[in-house]
């Protein structure tokens, strides 16, 4: 084979070669989709988010009130204890929910919908440290 086929061949061999790498690194890339939409509910309203820090102290802050319907509920674990039982209780009645964080993961959140009322959520271990919720028509 001649000295300018081989070369020929060589420079095709190598567009070939960085072609398919760029086309697979292209197809590999991470395409954003639900990520960056804000987060709705079943009206395609938007979700609001009650963001509550527990600390040494209890919680931050201590009461809430907001209108009935779906919302997210978030705590971020700032007390020092390694993993949290929250419970949430209905004033008058039953324990509605009770979660349980892990070591690996000690903050919770979830999307929750209480029906209008007045609850108190509690650290079980530290039955002192009391949020109050209180939930209005809307």
């Amino acid at each position: 084979m001649p000295v300018r086929h081989r070369r020929l061949f060589w420079i095709g061999m190598l567009f070939i070669l960085v072609s398919s790498t760029a086309f697979a690194l292209v197809s590999l890339r991470p395409i954003p989709a639900a990520a960056s939409k804000p987060t709705q509910d079943s009206n395609n309203r938007r979700l609001e988010a009650e963001l509550i820090t527990l600390h040494p102290t209890g919680f931050e802050p201590s009461e809430i009130t907001r209108p009935a319907g779906p919302f997210i509920l978030s705590f971020q674990n700032r007390s020092g204890l390694e993993q949290l039982r929250l419970r949430i209780d209905k004033s008058s009645g039953p324990s509605v929910r009770e979660v349980q964080s892990h070591r690996e993961k000690s903050d919770w959140s979830d999307v929750i919908e209480l029906p209008v009322g007045s609850y108190t959520v509690t650290e079980v271990n530290n039955p002192e440290w009391v949020l109050r919720l209180t939930i209005t028509p809307q």
